[in-house]
């Protein structure tokens, strides 16, 4: 799987079937600034967002399947708590994208212990 304008990158099973991929850390769209912390956490990441206006922003958080663990718009808000204390310990990676064109933000690869 490929995010277009960045975001995953190299996906591959090795011999084992354990999925691997490399993240790319920054912010795509150079008008906006996000931040996404802690990157180890035991259950609340901040999303922050600047400047906050009218554009419309998705979260989502994937585990290391691929599967979509949590969803959420950011609709002219500077910041949004997200609450992963329900999901097991392990390896996450947050996506923040414009909500109208799908275009990646930023990319994080969040630790919950």
């Amino acid at each position: 799987m490929d995010w277009i304008l960045g975001g995953l990158s190299d996906i591959a099973a090795d011999e084992t079937g354990t999925n691997s991929f490399a993240v790319q850390n920054h912010a795509i769209l150079p008008a906006v600034s996000c931040r996404i912390y802690p990157t180890l956490t035991s259950g609340m990441v901040t999303v922050e967002i600047s400047p906050a206006d009218s554009t419309q922003f998705r979260a989502e958080v994937f585990d290391l399947t691929g599967s979509k663990t949590y969803v959420d718009e950011i609709i002219g808000l500077s910041s949004l708590q997200i609450d992963l204390t329900a999901l097991p310990p392990g390896q996450y990676l947050f996506r923040v994208s414009d909500a109208n064109a799908g275009h990646p933000v930023r990319n994080e690869k969040i630790i919950k212990y």
